[in-house]
């Protein structure tokens, strides 16, 4: 999906009530919102993709103690160790993740957001940095050339906001990402 998927977790989130947003691009927490794998408590394992993506999100020992114990969070831990962007009070996460949605919405390139979630995750794996500079070398080039490039650094020196006019889905060509 090319739009960001921004989420709001207020009150417990367990079972897949936590391995969902772990897809999420952001997540913004209630400072006391509960988080917990309880999986191997109940006696089965993580499911939905959680042993691929809570490892990348707060680093392999820490996602294996919070598989392995089954331990509870609260909001602001999660914070703490980036599982969640932010923790806030549980009566500001929704005006939070709106307002993080309305910025971004607003005062960012929608094919540069797009391009930019696409290839995160597609370079993530990548091992070797001098292979990422290599293959987001030529699109970066290609960004630059685009008429929202010209128009982005114009707003910015005219201090006005921005008037885009590429959409999400205006994308590269595809021999120059498709790897």
């Amino acid at each position: 999906m090319s739009t960001p998927i921004i989420g709001a977790i207020n009150g417990a989130a367990v079972g897949v009530g936590i391995t969902l947003p772990l897809q999420w691009d952001i997540r913004i927490a209630a400072e006391d919102a509960k988080l917990g794998f309880i999986f191997n408590r109940r006696g089965v394992m993580p499911e939905a993709g959680s042993l691929w993506f809570l490892p990348r999100l707060i680093g392999a020992a820490r996602a294996m103690e919070l598989f392995l114990t089954g331990k509870i969070i609260t909001g602001a831990e999660a914070a703490e160790i980036g599982l969640v962007a932010q923790a806030v009070p549980a009566a500001e996460v929704l005006p939070a993740a709106l307002e993080l949605a309305d910025q971004i919405a607003t005062e960012t390139a929608p094919m540069s957001a797009a391009l930019t979630k696409k290839l995160l995750y597609r370079l993530m794996n990548e091992s070797d940095p001098s292979r990422v500079v290599g293959l987001d070398g030529p699109i970066f080039q290609w960004v630059g050339q685009q008429e929202d490039a010209v128009e982005g650094i114009t707003a910015f020196l005219e201090k006005r906001p921005p008037e885009w006019k590429l959409k999400k889905n205006d994308l590269p060509p595809s021999d120059l990402w498709d790897f």
